[in-house]
């Protein structure tokens, strides 16, 4: 893959996980979730769902969002977590890597603040 000389490696991998973080809860969600296919229509429905903009839905989704405000991570969860088990913390949304979720999701106490 050709990263671009204006975001470079780095940011790439960042923005790639955001996206990969949602991509995998819409994966294994999605169907209990009712959201149709193809981004522009997830990103619709999603919006309507939870009030973002679509627009914001669809940064995320296209690898161009690096990060997630508080909000945008609160009002994720609180969507995913209506069907989701164990049920999803915000914290989890601003992960680097898929393997971390894993991992959080099998520990009850992951993501957390003591």
């Amino acid at each position: 893959m050709i990263v671009s000389f204006l975001t470079g490696p780095l940011s790439w991998r960042r923005h790639a996980a955001v996206e990969q973080v949602l991509r995998q809860l819409i994966s294994e969600y999605g169907t209990a979730l009712h959201l149709p296919s193809g981004d522009n229509s997830i990103a619709a429905h999603m919006a309507k769902e939870i009030g973002l903009a679509k627009g914001t839905i669809l940064g995320i989704l296209n690898g161009s969002t690096e990060r997630l405000s508080e909000n945008t991570k609160n009002k994720l969860a609180t969507f995913f977590n209506s069907v989701a088990v164990p049920k999803i913390h915000p914290a989890w949304l601003s992960s680097r890597s898929l393997a971390w979720i894993s991992t959080a999701k099998d520990s009850p106490n992951a993501g957390i603040a003591k």
